[in-house]
């Protein structure tokens, strides 16, 4: 058992939690648009 990995996977899903699914598939898709332009 990796403490390091738990503890970060950990730290992502509260993110993931906090910011909203729809907040970051918005990231996702301005990324997306971004290095499309590229």
């Amino acid at each position: 058992m990796h403490i390091g990995e738990n503890s970060t996977r950990d730290m992502i899903l509260r993110l993931i939690k906090t910011a909203g699914k729809r907040s970051i598939l918005e990231m996702a898709q301005k990324l997306g648009r971004d290095t499309n332009k590229a």
